[in-house]
């Protein structure tokens, strides 16, 4: 037996492989993909290292940094949805509003 096939319509990509594409009329057109862009590269990170949270935690800081706009956008739940499907640990809503806070 083999690997099963995908439903049509649907193919498995690794992270690298995966790129997300802005929506016309956004209020932060470009900003949201950017961010998951920096994302997929910090889980790529934690996956090729076994990083821990605490990694997790230090590596995103830099993006609340380069992003501080972010902070009061209607976007920032879906984005830490994001990230709790993407992680290997538990995180709290606590952790991820204490990073855009910092």
């Amino acid at each position: 037996m083999g690997k099963g096939l995908e439903p049509e319509g649907m193919e498995t990509v690794s992270m690298q492989d995966l790129h997300f594409a802005s929506q016309p009329g956004s209020e932060e057109l470009g900003l949201v993909p950017d961010v998951l862009e920096e994302l997929k590269y910090i889980f790529y990170q934690l996956e090729q290292t076994d990083g821990t949270k605490a990694d997790f935690l230090e590596l995103f800081g830099e993006v609340t940094e380069k992003y501080p706009e972010l902070k009061d956008s209607a976007k920032l739940p879906a984005i830490h949805a994001h990230i709790r499907e993407n992680v290997s640990f538990e995180i709290t809503n606590e952790e991820l509003e204490g990073l855009w806070n910092a």
